[in-house]
């Protein structure tokens, strides 16, 4: 999957979400709607970071489970070594078994 089929798929996930939260608090007030026109079908990722930038509570949530969820999943694949982040490296030893820690040097080779 390329990391532009990720960054919409992410993007579609964030509204998606968005909406479901809106419909389960109705009459809650949230900027997301606001700037959705009153419709949720219209609500967007961007609605959602205007929305956090406006300072809505709703969207500063939504943006830090988010974060969280993403941080958890880019940790994931950093731990299995599908990714080099060039300062920090995972490396497992060929003679570890597949389910050791690395030590913390290894983390740095």
């Amino acid at each position: 999957m390329s990391a532009k089929a990720i960054s919409d798929r992410n993007q579609r996930a964030i509204a998606k979400r968005a909406r479901a939260r809106l419909a389960a608090t109705p009459g809650h007030h949230s900027a997301i709607l606001d700037l959705a026109g009153g419709n949720p079908d219209l609500v967007t990722s961007e609605i959602v970071g205007q929305a956090y930038a406006a300072g809505d509570s709703v969207a500063r949530d939504l943006i830090l489970e988010t974060i969280e969820v993403l941080s958890v999943w880019l940790g994931n694949i950093a731990s299995i070594g599908l990714v080099d982040f060039g300062c920090v490296k995972y490396s497992r030893p060929e003679s570890a078994p597949r389910d050791a820690s690395p030590s913390l040097s290894s983390l740095w080779s």
